[in-house]
């Protein structure tokens, strides 16, 4: 994981803006099946810490509609896990899979 410091931040003395400072994971954009390998292990590992792991591994169906408390947290947690993995792609792959709704579908 990399820090990277707010744009008002940036070109200040450490001391100063250490308080300000974002904390980001930066994840490697997936360029199509050369690194593919390593962009999935460091999305999973990245959807893990998050504890969104799950909701890409699940051999179950989602939740209903019918089940509220329960449907919310799982959108939630599916729109999380779709932030992760759509920020990791490059134009050409996010294009591919923009009208996917399911991080497990498109993982």
């Amino acid at each position: 994981m990399k820090i990277l410091l707010s744009e008002q931040n940036r070109g200040k003395p450490a001391e100063s803006s250490r308080s300000n400072m974002e904390t980001k994971p930066v994840l490697e954009v997936l360029n199509g099946e050369d690194n593919y390998l390593e962009w999935s292990v460091r999305v999973k590992k990245c959807l893990m810490a998050e504890d969104l792991w799950d909701i890409v591994e699940a051999t179950n169906e989602p939740p209903t509609p019918e089940n509220e408390a329960a449907f919310k947290a799982w959108r939630k947690m599916n729109a999380m896990a779709l932030r992760v993995i759509q920020s990791s792609l490059g134009p050409d792959r996010f294009s591919d899979i923009m009208e996917i709704t399911s991080a497990r579908q498109i993982f």
